[in-house]
């Protein structure tokens, strides 16, 4: 990840300006948003449910829902709808509630490679129904490395167009398949050697040593790549921060373990179980690598942003389907069926979404995650600004025989960690919301003799924010947060700077008659094409605004 340097930060307003210790503690409260799935026992959606109908706590306390709408095709309102309709009308959900906000993530690196076009063909078919017009997608690929394919954009054409390019100059799958069956490969001719007797030149201890060792290497390398891939699901996560609609991340993979590589030590331990004594159980000797906590610390990161994750496991994991099968015990054979299986569920749950089997129905899975998408309820109520760290919601319908899906928690992000966040998604889209208006202008790149590039920014900024007065004068903070990103998805580290602000007691009319004040700032970036993003954030008020401008460091 390239870092981006705040180099210089200067107000351009008064001289008079000095450093000041906090000025006060912003206590604030927050609607949280909820998205509930409610089906009936066949598993159909059921609509027409009311307000009356649900029950929401948090931290095991009622809370009284203040917004709700059901959202389904016949309440979302058309692209450019008039926003004046009748009532009962899609006008009665507001656009940006409705609109749907897509990340398709596909992890290219372990979809093996018939299983991976039969996906494709099925997402490029389901793009029509997974978006609506006005609605936002973006595709992203990862092979071990991630790249952006087709960045945020509402235009169907444009993103088949990209994602059909990708696609035909990427083989997906192959490095991680053709590793797994080497280490079995060279287990099973390191065995054959040791048991032939008129060439013995290894004994079993050794012959297992050594297969069990290659299978070590492979499970660390898997472990070191799912952290990665893991990571880079997280910043795609914090993408869609700050926007509003429906957010929901679509991932595609066949590999997602919350033990990487458990499968195949187990296996090589059934190779050679009748020949090693005293072989202790791989699942007492493997624990080292498990991503539990990581699993769920991502699950979290979801729900922080409002995200509902939808994970389509692309294997076919039925009996028989390995090439290798004859060769997995029957404990190895659970242990990959359910490895991936239980980690794709667990992070579907905890954020409200579903875990769906790919293998031969690819189009039927992303047909249910399209269908939980088209009809849906959206449930609002006021979280106290000092619930910190997770907090347990608990969403239940009334009424009998019908069964609830939503996230299962809140997170409550510390101001800079949010704002962060925030800075971070506007740098993908221009959908971030902003309490004020900010404007951002960068000069023409400068290189440096290092290579990188200084660009200086003017930020503009109301000058109605907020003051309170202190002794005989007026005093006021702000902070700004700097970040850049590239269209494949690099990204920065966050800068930030607080600016503190002082004026004479008497002077709050010549202060709004001024109207906007300027902050200028020098970035040192990487060359290239990118998005640069700013965030300004009234300290006292706890508003915040949002500017974006590209450019080209060459």
């Amino acid at each position: 990840m390239k870092r981006t340097l705040l180099v210089v930060a200067a107000l351009g307003l008064s001289s008079s300006l000095f450093a000041q210790s906090p000025l006060t503690e912003t206590i604030e409260v927050r609607v949280t948003n909820v998205d509930v799935i409610v089906v009936d026992r066949a598993g159909n959606p059921v609509p027409g449910l009311t307000r009356e109908d649900f029950e929401v706590t948090e931290g095991g306390k009622p809370q009284p829902i203040t917004n709700f709408y059901e959202i389904n095709e016949s309440t979302v309102p058309a692209a450019g709808a008039a926003p004046d309709a009748a009532p009962g009308t899609a006008s009665d959900v507001p656009a940006e509630i409705g609109r749907r906000r897509l990340v398709v993530f596909v992890d290219n690196y372990s979809i093996n490679p018939l299983s991976r076009n039969q996906a494709f063909v099925a997402l490029e078919k389901s793009l029509g129904t997974l978006m609506r017009p006005g609605d936002e997608a973006m595709i992203v690929f990862w092979d071990r490395n991630q790249e952006v394919i087709a960045p945020f954009t509402s235009d169907r054409a444009e993103l088949i167009r990209r994602f059909k390019e990708a696609a035909g100059r990427t083989g997906g799958g192959m490095t991680a398949t053709s590793a797994r069956s080497r280490v079995i490969e060279h287990a099973s001719q390191m065995l054959a050697d040791a048991k032939a007797p008129s060439r013995r030149k290894i004994s079993f201890e050794q012959a297992y040593e050594e297969s069990s060792n290659a299978a070590h290497a492979y499970a660390e390398e898997l472990y070191a790549s799912e952290t990665r891939l893991l990571g880079g699901v997280q910043r795609m996560l914090t993408s869609l921060a700050g926007v509003e609609g429906k957010k929901a991340f679509i991932f595609l993979g066949a590999e997602l373990a919350e033990n990487p590589g458990l499968d195949l030590i187990q296996q090589i331990d059934g190779m050679y179980q009748e020949y090693i004594r005293g072989m202790r159980p791989a699942v007492l000797r493997e624990q080292n690598r498990s991503l539990t906590a990581e699993l769920r610390t991502l699950a979290r990161h979801a729900n922080a942003t409002g995200v509902t994750m939808y994970l389509v496991d692309t294997a076919d994991r039925s009996r028989g389907a390995d090439p290798t099968a004859r060769l997995v015990d029957n404990e190895s054979e659970v242990t990959a069926q359910m490895n991936t299986s239980m980690a794709m569920g667990t992070i579907a749950s905890m954020t409200g979404g579903l875990a769906v089997a790919g293998g031969k129905s690819f189009e039927k899975a992303l047909d249910t995650v399209a269908r939980d998408l088209s009809s849906y309820y959206s449930l609002g109520y006021r979280s106290p600004g000092d619930a910190e760290g997770d907090r347990r919601i608990v969403v239940k319908v009334k009424r009998p025989g019908l069964h609830v899906r939503s996230r299962t928690t809140y997170v409550a992000r510390k101001g800079d960690d949010e704002l962060k966040d925030r800075v971070i998604a506007n740098v993908f889209h221009a959908g971030v919301k902003s309490d004020f208006p900010v404007s951002l202008v960068a000069s023409t790149p400068e290189k440096l003799e290092s290579g990188q590039y200084k660009v200086k920014l003017k930020v503009t900024l109301p000058s109605t924010m907020t003051f309170i007065p202190q002794d005989d004068s007026l005093v006021g903070e702000f902070a700004v947060f700097f970040a850049t990103g590239k269209e494949d998805g690099a990204l920065s580290e966050v800068s930030k700077a607080v600016q503190p602000m002082k004026f004479p007691g008497n002077a709050r009319d010549a202060i709004v008659a001024q109207k906007s004040f300027t902050y200028d700032a020098s970035l040192v970036v990487r060359p290239g094409e990118q998005i640069v993003s700013v965030a300004v954030t009234d300290t006292l008020a706890g508003t915040s605004g949002f500017a974006r401008t590209k450019i080209n460091a060459q």
